[in-house]
């Protein structure tokens, strides 16, 4: 089976971690 899910969603969940991240930092 492919790996795009995989890549997509890795990606996603380390956008997704980064901007929490930020918005925590900026608060």
């Amino acid at each position: 089976m492919p790996r795009w899910p995989l890549f997509m969603m890795s990606s996603g969940s380390g956008r997704a971690s980064a901007v929490a991240e930020a918005a925590s930092r900026t608060k």
